[in-house]
Order: C-alpha cells, then structure tokens, then sequence
C-alpha cells in the first residue's frame, strides 16, 4: 500500500464571500512521488470573476507549476534512505510572495494500491470537471487510457494487488514505476501509454518521451521490459502516425510489448496465468 497526502490550489476571488475556483492538485506519495496538475485554461476563472489581468494569474500558477516540477526531479534523484519531505513544507517553499489570492487546501489523504487513479479522480473532481467545454475530448491521457479500459480487467482478474511499486536508475535516468512484477528473470513494468491525440505532434512527443526513458535506464542492473498499454486514435487518418510512434519505442534496449484497448481483457487473463506461474517454484525430481 502507498501513503499519500494532496492538496487543491484555489484561486480565492473575495475572502470576504468565500468566492474561489480550484485551478489544480497536487500529490505526494511517502516513496517520494510528488505529482502535479493544473487546469491549462483559465478562461472559467476569467467568466466567472471578470479578472482585470487574468494575464498575471496565470504566469503566477504556470511558474507555481514549474517550480513544483523541479521539485519533484529532486525528489527522483535523492538519496532513497533520505526522508521524504511534508506536502505542507513543499507547498510552503515554493509558494510566490506575490500571490494573495492563491491558496492551497488539504485534500485526500491515506493508502492505496491505486495511486495513478486516486490521482486521476483527484483532478477530475477538483478541477477537470470544470474544465470541460466541449461535447467530445479530441485527446486522451495515459490516465484516460487505463481508467476507461484497462483498470477493470486488471482488477477483476485480482491482478491490481499483486503489481508492485518499483525505481529503476540507470546511469541518466531514474524513473519511478507504479505497477511492476517480478517473473523470474526480469522485471516487467506496465505502463499506460496514449496516442489518442488529434495533434501528430504529440503522439511523436509520447514516442520521444519513452524512447528517452528506456535509453536512460539502459545500464540499470536488473533486466527489465515493458508492456504498455496502449490507447490508439480513435481518427484512423492518425493510426499510421501512431504505429510509427509504436516502431520508434521499440527501439528501447530492452523487449517491448504493446497491448491494444480491444485485447485488456484477454491481456488479463493471460497475465494472470503468467503472475502464477512464476509464483509457482519448480519442483525437481517430478516427471508428470
């Protein structure tokens, strides 16, 4: 189980009314796991308050943003026996003097096996909800992916409670994993992945991302692969931008499975099978 603390920034309008609206969230994990979102859009704010220089609000939370995601890169690459710091004292350190109409509020707190959702449903009932302004998401996030179609097969299959969390450093890189499980002769990380975006751009960027991953981790000690669990295009004109995005991933020095939305369940089953198998030691001198 992972121990964790978050908090809500909220943009507080009138402190005499209680007038406020929620512009993101943050979490830490007692492993040293802090995580960050805010809303990329502030024009609800500016609707809602009429802000004279919304222009300030906003260089203010994306530097708050900023600054927390250097702090984050810090707690990734510090000494694993060394305390992880309060939220309340990172809050504190990087919050701008500037600012008095930024505040942070305590939020959800206590353990979990299901860090990356707890985070998901923490943005989404804090801000993303707000957020929304059109019918239908052109895009689809890694957390999308693994809510809507992989996260249920996972847990009926009783799967959910045996991935274990795990850091791998390579002599450029240090990475935290979520989901992990030992099968013997090398780790095996799962990894939601989504290349459900209408910009080419960013399903390019997604292959970037991991190919720059597995290449800082190519010198970690212990043997290691994924299987990502991937979220397609739903526009078919991007499928072929999506499968090269796929072909330059698989260059990561190390094996590379790729799942598609359609195969969760049976993926399930079959890993399931698997996780048995290597939790079942050979015994010599039987000939069945």
């Amino acid at each position: 189980m992972t121990k964790f603390q978050s908090a809500v920034l909220r943009y507080i309008h009138d402190p005499a009314t209680a007038e406020c609206a929620n512009l993101g969230v943050i979490l830490l994990t007692d492993s040293g796991d802090l995580r960050v979102r805010f809303c990329q859009s502030f024009s609800r704010v500016n609707h809602f308050f009429s802000l004279k220089n919304s222009s300030h609000l906003r260089s203010q939370v994306l530097n708050l943003e900023a600054a927390l995601h250097e702090v984050a890169a810090d707690l990734l690459q510090q000494d694993l026996f060394k305390k992880t710091p309060k939220l309340k004292n990172i809050m504190t350190q990087v919050f701008p003097d500037d600012a008095p109409h930024l505040r942070w509020e305590s939020a959800l707190s206590g353990e979990t096996n299901e860090i990356d959702l707890i985070f998901e449903d923490l943005y989404q009932n804090f801000t993303g909800r707000y957020q929304r302004s059109q019918p239908s998401r052109k895009s689809r996030s890694a957390s999308d992916v693994w809510r809507d179609s992989f996260h249920k097969p996972l847990r009926d299959y009783r799967i959910m409670e045996d991935l274990q969390e795990a850091t791998l450093q390579g002599s450029l890189d240090k990475r935290h994993f979520p989901h992990t499980w030992q099968d013997g002769k090398r780790l095996q990380i799962i990894e939601p992945l989504s290349l459900d975006y209408a910009d080419p751009d960013l399903i390019a960027d997604r292959a970037h991302h991991w190919l720059g991953v597995g290449f800082g981790l190519a010198d970690e000690e212990r043997p290691h692969s994924f299987t990502f669990l991937v979220g397609l295009p739903r526009n078919r004109k991007l499928r072929d931008v999506a499968e090269r995005a796929m072909s330059l991933i698989r260059m990561i020095p190390a094996p590379v499975l790729f799942i598609a939305e359609k195969e969760a369940r049976s993926y399930a089953a079959t890993l399931l099978g698997q996780m048995h198998e290597a939790a079942t030691p050979d015994l010599p001198g039987l000939n069945l």
